[in-house]
């Protein structure tokens, strides 16, 4: 497998965090079968150890394994982080 992925991170102010990134797998032997995923959140301290996040994850398989399978995917994921 051959792959490719970056990360950009943004800091908005003091509290506030936007990330970006995305990712792309291609197979060596079929280069038309290949996976990729973009994402982008944003992250906002609620205190000085603690922060709320926020992100979209779009995934995108090119071929997936059954026709019975979307090819898209976006889910919206929300995490309350701890950091010690």
């Amino acid at each position: 497998a051959l792959g490719v992925a970056g990360i950009s991170t943004l800091a908005l102010t003091a509290t506030t965090t936007l990330t970006q990134s995305f990712a792309a797998l291609w197979k060596t032997q079929n280069f038309d079968d290949a996976l990729y995923t973009a994402g982008i959140g944003i992250a906002v301290a609620v205190s000085t150890h603690t922060q709320l996040k926020v992100e979209i994850l779009d995934t995108y398989k090119n071929l997936p394994p059954s026709t019975t399978i979307q090819k898209n995917d976006v889910a919206v994921l929300m995490a309350f982080v701890y950091k010690s």
